[in-house]
């Protein structure tokens, strides 16, 4: 869902494929925006590409690093 979202798919599409109503994917968005603390979806975007550079830029630079060793 938060990768749909970032990737700029709207409720509908998201749904679509997820085999799920637009409504049930609006309520665990708005879900997941109350318990991050956030309140817009630009918010959350950005704290969804936050964490994936965290979670995979810190091992590319590890990766590379180790290349010059």
């Amino acid at each position: 869902m938060l990768a749909g979202t970032a990737d700029g798919l709207g409720y509908k599409e998201i749904g679509a494929g997820l085999d799920i109503s637009e409504r049930t994917v609006k309520y665990h968005v708005a879900k997941i925006k109350e318990a991050l603390g956030l309140k817009t979806r630009n918010q959350l975007i950005s704290y969804y590409h936050r964490r994936r550079f965290r979670e995979y830029g810190g091992k590319m630079g590890i990766m590379l690093s180790s290349l010059y060793e």
